[in-house]
């Protein structure tokens, strides 16, 4: 018998409109395309403490000081110069983000709150 049901937030509940990426890249002047192999990059350069100041995130605060030291990172290694304005643009990018509520959702969750218990559970940064 099912007693409680979870969901996984992303792309179950809610998607991006855009990805942040996309809008990265345009304020930065490369392709969208290129987006997932910069940001993977700037990961494999990033050191230990720097991981775990990523896995350890746990609230909006702690995500933008992140953010932004990341951006400042994807700058210096395109060599496109940057100021704290900008930073902040590319870290609001993420955090910002336009989500939206998949179709379906509200209505099949309001059918099933009837019946059962529901949860999120999901793996998302606090933004």
């Amino acid at each position: 018998m099912i007693k409680q049901i979870y969901f996984d937030a992303g792309k179950v509940i809610f998607t991006r409109k855009a990805p942040d990426g996309d809008h990265i890249a345009e304020i930065l002047g490369f392709s969208k395309e290129d987006y997932g192999d910069i940001m993977q990059k700037i990961i494999e350069l990033q050191s230990k403490k720097e991981n775990d100041k990523f896995w350890s995130i746990r609230t909006i605060e702690d995500e933008y000081l992140y953010l932004n030291e990341f951006h400042r990172k994807m700058c210096e290694y395109l060599k496109h110069p940057y100021d704290d304005e900008l930073i902040t643009k590319l870290s609001e990018c993420r955090i910002k983000a336009d989500f939206v509520i998949n179709d379906g959702v509200v209505e099949t969750l309001k059918i099933l709150k009837s019946k059962y218990k529901l949860s999120i559970l999901s793996n998302a940064l606090p933004s």
